[in-house]
């Protein structure tokens, strides 16, 4: 899907592996705990086996957009969005933020300042409602993550299921909290 989206405060891009690659790679593996990203595979997979399984994965539907701030000279990219699963009902939506950024912006969330982790999740929930007509969209995430969690809350976003020691990570079995948003509920 090549179209760029945009924001308050980012502009969503299409992903491009000659471009994005590289900073793909490096926020997937700045993730230790696997908090964030869907592909914490990356951490145990050379960058090209990595690259082979996300080319793969946007064959078969993936579609990722770079985020980048909106500031003129200093615009920068600062993380991912994805969707997948989309049918003609609804879609799954996920994203990752560039660690050295989204520390920055912790205090600014807590402070209930507009972020661009929140400007970028509610262009891209618009854009799902609007332009591609879909009716829902949902977010998996590690229970232990609360600052996502408190994100998709503010969006509108509410705690649909809980799947207990869903995944293996670290060798920690983990929670994955299921969270949902329909059409008529987004704000």
């Amino acid at each position: 899907m090549n179209i760029i989206l945009e924001g308050r405060k980012v502009l969503l891009a299409p992903f491009s592996f000659k471009a994005d690659w590289d900073a793909f790679v490096e926020v997937h593996q700045q993730d230790k705990t696997c908090k964030m990203g869907q592909f914490s595979f990356m951490l145990n997979i050379d960058p090209i086996g990595s690259r082979v399984v996300i080319e793969n994965l946007i064959n078969n539907g993936l579609i990722v957009w770079s985020i980048f701030t909106k500031e003129g000279k200093a615009t920068r990219r600062v993380g991912f969005v994805y969707l997948n699963d989309v049918n003609t009902y609804s879609a799954f939506i996920q994203g990752i933020m560039d660690q050295h950024f989204a520390r920055g912006l912790i205090k600014e969330f807590r402070k209930k300042k507009y972020t661009y982790s929140e400007d970028a999740l509610r262009t891209l929930v618009t854009f799902v409602f609007e332009k591609m007509s879909l009716q829902r969209v949902q977010a998996d995430m590690i229970e232990s993550n609360h600052l996502a969690i408190a994100l998709l809350e503010r969006v509108g976003f509410r705690k649909e299921g809980l799947l207990k020691k869903a995944v293996l990570l670290n060798g920690e079995a983990k929670n994955i909290v299921i969270m949902g948003l329909l059409k008529e509920e987004y704000k």
